[in-house]
């Protein structure tokens, strides 16, 4: 029973994952994905935002390790903070065996970029899985280039 206990509080005092690097934009062919990449505990972790085509949509992408719990797939919240503002839609889930990580995508509808510009931490949930928040440094800078796309 201790032992339990204390798995449980390790659990609950683990890092979050910290921001590493830059801001990449991806100036694909019909399409662009801003990203960053992030670290905890030597767990890497990468947040993506793709505008979806011809809409008002994006597609908030994370890769984590492949043993982070979260259902196939479900309803999503994005929460952009410290505004709180949150964004629901939907989302799918699956681990990429070969590159051995867990791919969560949602896909939120966001009618204004000013949203995300403001952001200094965004806060993601899958399901009923554990939320995760990461910092999203120099937001606005790294937004204004995906704006560009």
């Amino acid at each position: 029973m201790i032992g339990l206990l204390a798995l449980a509080a390790a659990a609950q005092t683990q890092a979050a994952p910290e921001p590493v690097g830059k801001w990449v934009v991806d100036y694909g062919e019909h399409m662009c994905i801003l990203q960053h990449d992030y670290v905890a505990a030597e767990r890497r972790y990468t947040l993506g935002i793709r505008p979806w085509p011809l809409s008002t949509s994006v597609e908030v992408v994370a890769l984590m390790p492949p043993d982070v719990r979260t259902p196939d797939e479900g309803d999503a919240e994005v929460t952009l903070n410290p505004s709180g503002t949150k964004v629901k839609g939907q989302f799918e889930s699956a681990v990429d065996a070969e590159k051995q990580r867990r791919i969560a995508a949602a896909r939120v509808r966001m009618d204004d970029y000013r949203l995300w510009r403001e952001a200094e931490s965004v806060t993601l949930a899958f399901g009923k899985a554990a939320p995760l928040t990461l910092a999203v440094p120099k937001a606005k800078i790294a937004v204004a280039a995906l704006e560009k796309c």
